[in-house]
């Protein structure tokens, strides 16, 4: 990690988790969709929610055991398992694919000294992009305006060790139509940026 006066900004093999296809197979009733990680030192966490490339998938991977031309164990390959058998058909080989999940944890939310709202966010399939919509279930949004830091008062050794490990991250949001932060524990519903 890099220090920048009380910012603390990680290296950039982190963020969006992103896959390219390498093989779908069906083996008796399940879809599996063989994988290449494209951020491999980076760590993920699924959930019934996750999608890859906007096909459901089960809550479930594997690492299947093989050796590159090197004999060594690749570790960069990773199965998972399509919810519907159908949206094989709409997969290719070479795809690069998001890992995506619908909805984050809000781990801490606060408001600085200028008002601006800042929240640390449990997110186990990357950081979130800039431009990203979150909605609560009382349909409060907020839109995040900057991503992945630590400001200086977030010093608490599991937060530090859950940001190293890719699964929370801190954001600032910006509110629309209202001027509340997020609830700490409460769970966001994550809409796409706009393209």
């Amino acid at each position: 990690m890099q220090v920048i006066g009380s910012l603390v900004k990680k290296s950039l093999d982190w963020g969006i988790m992103k896959f390219k296809i390498n093989q779908i197979i069906a083996v008796k009733d399940k879809t599996y969709v063989l994988s290449k990680s494209l951020t491999p030192s980076a760590n993920f966490r699924l959930s019934e929610t996750c999608s890859l490339g906007g096909f459901d998938i089960e809550n479930w991977f594997d690492i299947p055991k093989a050796s590159d031309e090197n004999n060594i164990q690749r570790n960069s390959i990773v199965a998972f398992v399509l919810k519907n058998d159908r949206d094989a058909e709409s997969i290719s080989v070479n795809d690069i694919l998001d890992l995506l999940d619908r909805f984050v944890r809000v781990v801490e939310s606060f408001y600085t000294v200028s008002g601006e709202i800042y929240a640390v966010l449990s997110c186990g399939t990357g950081i979130l992009e800039i431009g990203t919509r979150l909605v609560s279930v009382k349909e409060k949004k907020w839109i995040i305006v900057k991503n992945g830091f630590i400001i200086g008062r977030q010093k608490d050794e599991k937060l530090q060790r859950q940001v190293a490990d890719n699964l929370w991250f801190q954001y600032k949001l910006q509110p629309i139509d209202h001027n509340e932060k997020p609830a700490i524990g409460e769970t966001l519903r994550v809409i796409a940026p706009l393209t």
